[in-house]
């Protein structure tokens, strides 16, 4: 088993759904939140519970960063009325661990810093459909 830090992880989001994916460049921190509903459905006077899955599983991404002022990518897709494409390697040491998936990209927010911290922005995508591990 090898662990990841994060540290060397990289972003790929479409702006558009007729363009390819790029790199998001600088973002230095990442989640991906998966929900799943479950219904007890335990016998009366059982003494542990029991469940089953119910109803849809969901998802959310996050992510957070440095400004790229050169960039209009993450505008581009926060404002686009249809969900996107998004990749993340956790690490650029190993192509071949990935998550992917379709989403709305919302740009929380859209630029903030101040005089003793670098300006940061925050992304966050729902899921529309599945999303994927390779």
């Amino acid at each position: 088993m090898s662990a990841i830090c994060g540290k060397r992880a990289v972003l790929y989001l479409a702006a558009a759904t007729s363009e390819a994916a790029i790199n998001i460049g600088e973002q230095t921190e990442y989640s991906i939140e998966l929900e799943q509903g479950l219904e007890e459905v335990s016998a009366l006077g059982s003494t542990w519970g029991v469940h089953v899955v119910s109803g849809a599983r969901k998802w959310t991404a996050g992510f957070r960063g440095n400004f790229d002022t050169a960039s209009n990518q993450l505008w581009n897709a926060a404002i686009c009325d249809q969900p996107l494409r998004f990749y993340l390697y956790p690490s650029s040491l190993s192509v071949t661990l990935y998550y992917y998936g379709t989403g709305w990209v919302k740009l929380g927010t859209v630029i903030a810093g101040g005089m003793t911290s670098a300006p940061k922005n925050a992304v966050t995508i729902t899921g529309e459909g599945e999303l994927a591990k390779n």
